[in-house]
């Protein structure tokens, strides 16, 4: 039973920021709409696979912002990336409506290839804008309702714009995204870039990261590609199917969430969205046989990534509270999933519709291949996933070591006179008792004070590894599993 507070509880998610958030996602999903709607379907024609590796080289864009955060986030600087952001859609809007208006196939296409530099700045700047959220509620009625005002909007956007001012809404819906996103998010990014690398943290902490092989990124992929097998799936004149609604369903869920509480509403989110992709499979190849020409297939495929997407958001904003030197590298690492199983979801659409025209039973055989492909994936991969326990499997980073900077003094000179020998005696004390070699009672002090992995691999001149090797010794003679539950320890004692 819903009662008042729950009701008043919900209303009170939305303020201005939230408000502001969801205008930057929708101007990015928007964006998007124009151009499957537009720019490819002029395209098309000429380079069929313009799409398929503009998705690409966003994906690949997505890699190169995750390898700075891993290894060198000083690269990350807030206002080259948002200067960047600003050229890119600029140039590419520009190059793509020259190129309509003159109808010059290699101009568009050369425009479409710059178009993903500038939306993985808007979607880097608009992740890093959730993390000024402080409720889980919040992040889920962002993603939603943005995308309800991308349903609501498109048939009548799609409708106004032709080939030539297509792009040029593309890079106005970029540009207002651009802005709002740098103005939340710039401290955020430039919190990162004056932070220790995530590899160099993930020493000491290694349960405060997710691996790149973690369950997470190949459920992504496996999602992405159930998205691009909807976008190619039927298409007419180049161009995706959809029936509108999907947005409306979306925020329906959402209402429950902001309504209902649970523990596990991640969990229930994914089951959801999975079985609506599933019935979307399912339903395609009946479309092939009865019923040409209908969305059924791709408004369910949809309208399961979509829900999908609102998971993935809170899943990303949950990892990014609990360890936010983490949230980069796993948001570029996911989007660069999604963007490979989106390509090869693609493929898979066009290679039903090639069979489509001269035989709807071959078509509708390999629709029912990719089906029970994707139900045997999930089954067998994701039967006992949990995204709940994903994000809480994350542990928090200490701040004590987070704070420190490799070059950075310890102390100030008075209270390193007044602790550094009972410190390090009661240390050491410890370090004995646990059985620690010398190299590793060193090492264990100097967690204990807060130095990371990249402090004891400068101090000692030795390797990534060879400090991963010692720090995991220490942690299993000592009985601990984090920095910080070392740091305890030295201070219990």
């Amino acid at each position: 039973m819903i009662g008042r507070k729950q009701v008043a509880d919900a209303i009170g998610v939305f303020n201005p920021r939230v408000f502001a958030l969801i205008g930057v996602f929708a101007c990015m999903s928007l964006s998007g709409t124009i151009v499957n709607a537009h720019v490819y379907s002029f395209i098309a024609p000429t380079f069929g696979a313009a799409r398929e590796l503009s998705t690409f080289l966003g994906g690949f864009a997505f890699l190169l912002i995750a390898l700075c955060a891993l290894y060198r986030p000083r690269f990350l600087n807030a206002r080259v990336l948002f200067v960047v952001g600003i050229v890119s859609f600029v140039v590419s809007g520009a190059l793509m409506s020259c190129g309509a208006t003159w109808s010059n196939g290699a101009t568009i296409t050369l425009g479409m290839y710059l178009r993903p530099i500038a939306s993985d700045t808007l979607a880097l700047f608009a992740a890093l804008s959730l993390l000024e959220l402080e409720d889980v509620r919040q992040v889920a009625a962002v993603v939603a309702f943005a995308q309800l005002v991308d349903y609501a909007a498109s048939p009548f956007v799609v409708e106004l714009l032709n080939p030539s001012t297509g792009p040029l809404a593309i890079a106005g819906c970029g540009l207002v995204g651009l802005g709002l996103s740098y103005r939340f998010g710039r401290g955020s990014c430039e919190r990162i870039r004056r932070g220790e690398s995530a590899l160099d943290l993930a020493l000491a902490d290694p349960s405060s990261f997710i691996a790149p092989s973690h369950a997470l990124f190949f459920c992504v992929f496996l999602f992405g590609l159930g998205n691009g097998y909807a976008l190619t799936l039927n298409e007419i004149d180049n161009a995706p199917q959809l029936a509108g609604m999907e947005g409306f369903v979306v925020v329906l869920v959402v209402l429950y969430l902001l309504l209902v509480r649970d523990k596990r509403q991640e969990d229930m989110l994914f089951s959801f969205s999975a079985l609506l992709i599933m019935a979307g499979l399912m339903v395609a190849p009946l479309v092939f046989g009865f019923h040409a020409g209908s969305t059924a297939p791709n408004t369910l495929i949809h309208l399961g990534y979509e829900t999908f997407s609102v998971l993935l958001w809170m899943v990303f904003w949950g990892i990014g509270r609990r360890s936010f030197f983490s949230f980069l590298p796993v948001v570029c690492i996911a989007r660069m999933a999604s963007s490979v199983g989106t390509d090869v979801g693609a493929v898979l659409g066009h290679t039903s519709n090639g069979f489509l025209p001269g035989d709807p039973f071959t078509a509708a055989t390999f629709a029912l291949v990719v089906a029970f492909l994707f139900f045997a994936f999930l089954w067998v991969a994701f039967r006992s996933f949990s995204f709940t326990d994903t994000i809480n499997g994350v542990m928090e980073l200490p701040r004590k070591a987070v704070s420190v900077h490799p070059e950075a003094p310890l102390h100030d000179e008075e209270e390193a006179e007044e602790e550094a020998d009972p410190w390090r005696e009661r240390c050491e004390a410890i370090a004995h008792k646990a059985g620690l070699t010398p190299r590793e009672s060193e090492i264990f002090i100097m967690m204990a004070r807060g130095r990371n992995g990249r402090f004891i691999m400068d101090h000692f001149t030795i390797s990534r590894n060879t400090a991963k090797s010692h720090i995991k010794h220490v942690y299993s003679k000592l009985g601990v599993h984090s920095h910080q539950e070392l740091i305890d320890l030295a201070e219990r004692s």
